[in-house]
């Protein structure tokens, strides 16, 4: 039996005898590849970028929408709490009072300013602002696993 009996056996061609060095065309393969992953990449990234910007957006506008009704059922519950006491220098107008100054502050304030005036008060008391940290994450996780 020769080596012609198995096809598997054949020789394989040389690429140098096809008139190029065989360096020189792994080389360029490479190179043709690399651009290919490039290009791919590049298109990922920006792909990416758009669905980021799309749901940050999405957020944003949802967060302006929670602002804006926060506002709405605040002034509303203060309206309630007056129209339900009786008197004038109660408890219950004092803390509508303080409802009708939270929500004021709703409906004029964006939530940049509000960004940085949490991030002020965060500076300010910081103790505090780790304690609330906590005790919301621990409401948070509580809430979470019963789910």
């Amino acid at each position: 039996m020769s080596m012609s009996d198995y096809p598997w056996r054949s020789a394989t061609p040389n690429p140098a005898s096809e008139g190029e060095p065989s360096g020189q065309r792994l080389r360029e393969a490479a190179a043709q590849a690399g651009q290919r992953l490039e290009e791919t990449a590049g298109e990922t990234a920006r792909q990416a970028e758009k669905r980021t910007r799309r749901i940050g957006a999405n957020l944003y506008r949802g967060a302006e929408r929670a602002r804006i009704l926060a506002a709405e059922g605040l002034a509303r519950a203060a309206g309630g709490l007056r129209g339900s006491s009786t008197g004038s220098d109660t408890t219950a107008h004092r803390f509508a009072d303080s409802l009708d100054r939270s929500a004021d502050y709703l409906r004029r304030t964006e939530l940049s300013g509000m960004q940085r005036d949490a991030a002020g008060l965060v500076q300010q008391y910081p103790l505090q602002a780790l304690g609330l940290a906590f005790v919301v994450g621990l409401l948070v996780g509580q809430r979470l696993s019963r789910d």
